[in-house]
């Protein structure tokens, strides 16, 4: 690609490098889109500059995405609950984020327990033992959202507070290979999840509060277990459920898994 915007001194050549470099960083589909969009503007340039015109906002855009996909972490403005959730590994999930100064003081102290549980089959003499880790401090914030829902619908989620309420929360991983077939990218291994038990939070509270939440368009991903006796809920932006390990109850289905999707 040749020729340089007017008063900018960067080829073009340098500029598509540069943004195509970030966006295959993130992903080589988005890395291929973006090489693909540098091809046909080069086509109908002909030298000319990127200051101005139609071809300025394109490139602006395009330059966006790594703000928008390319580090982990980051905020949605205060006060509000909607957004993408930043991080490549997280697409597939469209997660919601909030930050830590929006969590009021019971739901620091859910997150404080979540940050702490290392899950059942990580503890001394168990098949997974000593696998699983604290979560990334780089990665703590995800958790929020998945908090904050709780405590606004249902009631019980102040049981979260106590010890040993949440069973399973981060996986490390190595831990989540051990434990589960999702792989680095599932949504423990990407701290939006949480597992809680049915005798912290009743099955006729949490489904309530997902077909509300389902009603205002709120997503979630929500599975039960009934073999295992919990719950699995998620802040995928988009609706999910399923029912897992039904024990003694093959043909059991979650309630949910027949609502249609919202996203």
């Amino acid at each position: 690609m040749a020729g340089s915007g007017p008063g900018m001194g960067i080829p073009m050549s340098e500029v598509a490098q540069a943004v195509t470099g970030k966006a295959n960083s993130v992903s080589p589909i988005l890395g291929g889109v973006t090489n693909q969009i540098f091809a046909l503007l080069s086509q109908g340039m002909s030298g000319s500059g990127l200051s101005s015109g139609p071809l300025s906002g394109i490139l602006s855009s395009i330059g966006g995405l790594g703000g928008l996909f390319g580090t982990t972490g980051g905020t949605i403005p205060s006060g509000s609950l909607g957004g993408t959730m930043s991080g490549a590994s997280l697409d597939k999930f469209r997660s919601k984020i909030i930050p830590d100064s929006e969590l009021d003081a019971t739901e620091q102290q859910i997150k404080a327990n979540a940050l702490n549980v290392r899950g059942q089959k990580n503890k001394p003499g168990r098949q997974c033992a000593g696998l699983n880790t604290a979560p990334p401090e780089n990665i703590q914030n995800r958790i929020n959202y998945t908090i904050k829902m709780l405590h606004i619908y249902c009631p019980s989620a102040v049981k979260l507070t106590q010890p040993d309420t949440i069973t399973s929360a981060y996986r490390s991983p190595n831990y989540n290979t051990c434990v589960a077939t999702t792989g680095d990218s599932g949504p423990h291994t990407q701290f939006i999840a949480l597992d809680i038990p049915y005798t912290i939070i009743p099955l006729n509270e949490i489904r309530a509060a997902c077909y509300k939440m389902h009603s205002e368009g709120i997503t979630w991903g929500y599975g039960e277990y009934p073999g295992d006796q919990f719950f699995h809920i998620d802040c995928r932006g988009y609706w999910a459920a399923w029912a897992g390990n039904k024990g003694t109850h093959p043909n059991y289905v979650n309630p949910l898994d027949n609502l249609p999707n919202v996203s």
